[in-house]
């Protein structure tokens, strides 16, 4: 089953709105929007994401001296309890070990809300895979300070922070609210901004504010409301779902005793399954190979006249040798190295459409499906150490996101 089927609640009565998502993080449908009955009869055929409102969520990080789950499970209650004013047993937590680190990312929410929710999906006959808090899902783009606003809610997320929500705050406010430190170390002075409607209504005045004190705003508006991004995020980067422990689904043991009965039948099908993947895969390699092929040789027609490759080296090898030596200058190990990244971080999804290398910066310009990859791209070539990405702009274009964005060595 290659699509996610994402529901989003959106009040305490379960009116909710969802989408279908492929496990690339493309929506194969448009945002519906309705009532959980409405939206079970739609669901049964995929696996099931259920989002809750951040608002019914704390995210908080703890530092803990092991990594046995045991262990975890006995000290989180006390560590919570020191943080929330609530009584710990009223509440149900969930957590992930954070990578390379002796830490814990913990969500917790009200038990009384989660065994209301797990009814109500019972009556409606939805069966969840996972069910996540729906702040989990906004992006971190490094070096920008993400905003999202919602009707009178704002969700933010703080380069390398938990990502958090507020409640009739408007974005002035909660840029001035942020600590010095964030600010002097430049993560939080360029902004992504996204509105669906009802968030564009209520903060457009503030955009020309918010530019006035920082950096830069990047600003675009959901015509689908912030529900594709959100799942997209969360089936790329799953958040702490609350389907473990106490409301962890039942096993159908019966279920689980019964393959062998067909285990003849379904190796069969395995054994020609697999060979019919590797056929398509070996067709789909030779179609990539016969698409590059075609691009050098309209790209050698288009620049010498002709479409023969062996033509067309001669003709580079004969310009590059003829080249000036004041191009010599150019950082050539620096330029390779930008080149070798970007090839590493691309993928089919993305389009190049213009690239330049002046002065130790390139500047480049693509197309991507959605906000997400273009996420994903820019935190990709980061992961050079010497070498910073900035969001130039990003416009929404009926071929996807339009990204300009500008490549340097840290200095």
């Amino acid at each position: 089953m290659s699509e996610y089927f994402i529901i989003r609640l959106l009040n305490d009565d379960f009116f909710c709105n969802w989408i279908r998502i492929d496990k690339n993080g493309h929506a194969t449908q448009e945002v519906k929007e309705g009532s959980l009955s409405d939206a079970s009869k739609e669901a049964s055929k995929f696996k099931i994401i259920i989002l809750i409102p951040g608002t019914k969520v704390s995210l908080k990080k703890y530092k803990i001296p092991t990594k046995n789950k045991s262990n975890i499970q006995k000290m989180l209650p006390y560590l919570i309890e020191e943080d929330m004013a609530e009584d710990p047993e009223k509440l149900f937590f969930t957590y992930k070990l954070i990578k390379n680190k002796n830490e814990v990312l913990v969500a917790t929410t009200s038990k009384d809300y989660l065994q209301k929710l797990i009814d109500r999906l019972k009556e409606e006959n939805i069966t969840p895979t996972h069910i996540y808090s729906d702040t989990q899902g906004v992006p971190d783009t490094p070096g920008h300070l993400t905003l999202i606003a919602e009707k009178n809610l704002t969700y933010g997320k703080i380069p390398g922070e938990l990502p958090f929500v507020l409640e009739n705050f408007n974005l002035i406010h909660i840029w001035e609210m942020l600590p010095d430190t964030f600010k002097s170390k430049d993560l939080v002075n360029n902004i992504n901004l996204y509105t669906d409607h009802t968030g564009y209504d209520r903060c457009k005045v503030e955009i020309n504010n918010l530019r006035d004190k920082t950096t830069s705003v990047n600003f675009l508006k959901f015509k689908n409301g912030l529900l594709p991004g959100l799942g997209a995020n969360l089936i790329k980067k799953p958040g702490n779902s609350f389907l473990v422990r106490d409301f962890a689904p039942a096993t159908n043991w019966l279920a689980l005793f019964k393959p062998w009965i067909l285990s003849s039948s379904l190796l069969l099908v395995i054994i020609i399954t697999s060979f019919f993947l590797q056929l398509l895969e070996i067709s789909k390699i030779e179609n990539e190979n016969n698409f590059l092929l075609n691009n050098i040789q309209d790209q050698c027609h288009s620049i010498f006249g002709s479409s023969d490759i062996n033509t067309c080296k001669f003709m580079v090898d004969e310009q590059l040798n003829n080249t000036p030596t004041d191009l010599n200058n150019i950082n050539t190990s620096l330029f390779l190295e930008i080149i070798e990244q970007i090839a590493r971080s691309f993928n089919s999804d993305i389009v190049l459409e213009s690239i330049v290398f002046r002065e130790d910066t390139m500047d480049m310009r693509i197309t991507t499906p959605d906000i997400a990859t273009l996420d994903t791209f820019t935190s990709s070539i980061e992961g050079l150490i010497q070498l910073s990405v900035t969001i130039q702009s990003t416009n929404q274009t009926d071929n996807g996101i339009d990204g300009r964005l500008q490549i340097r060595e840290v200095l």
